[in-house]
Parts: structure tokens; sequence; C-alpha cells
């Protein structure tokens, strides 16, 4: 018989989300420095330059856009985990 010891995986739980909004803190970081890099206009000008920042616009920013929900839904996904388990202990409890 397996058993889920439950006060082990609420820690890995919560370690886990806490890592996750500092991935998301440090993601918001980049992205902002990203933008206001795009936003340089003057600063590169000419083909090359548009060609860099339109590569940052068109290649980053949709890439960040993605890792961002992807951990928003992960975060989700292990919120629903934790509540399960607190559901099945409790009816544990039940018996």
């Amino acid at each position: 018989m397996k058993i889920l010891h439950v006060r082990d995986l609420y820690h890995a739980i919560d370690g886990a989300m806490q890592s996750i909004d500092e991935k998301r803190r440090q993601l918001q970081q980049i992205r902002q420095s990203i933008r206001q890099f795009i936003s340089l206009g003057h600063a590169f000008t000419g083909e090359g330059g548009d060609a860099i920042r339109n590569y940052y616009a068109d290649c980053h920013i949709p890439f960040l856009t993605y890792l961002e929900q992807f951990l928003a839904d992960f975060q989700h996904t292990l919120t629903q985990i934790k509540q399960a388990a607190a559901s099945l202990e409790s009816h544990e409890h039940e018996k």
C-alpha cells in the first residue's frame, strides 16, 4: 500500500509556488527591459536597428508571454493538487 505524506507534498508545492512567483517577477522585469529597449528607436536607427528591435518584439515578447502563461497554468494545477490532497485527507479522517 502506498502512503501519501501530505505534509511533505504541501511543503513541496509551497516551495514550487514560491519559486514560480519569483520566476514570474523576473520575467516581468525582463519583459519591461525588452519593451524599453524596443522603444529606443532614436538610439538604433537604420535597417539594422529596425531588425534588432523587430527581433526582440517578434521573438522574445511572444515567448515571454507563453512562458508567463505556462507558469500561471502550472501554479493553478499545483493549487488544484493541493486542494485535492486536502479533500482526500479530510475524507480519510471521516472514516
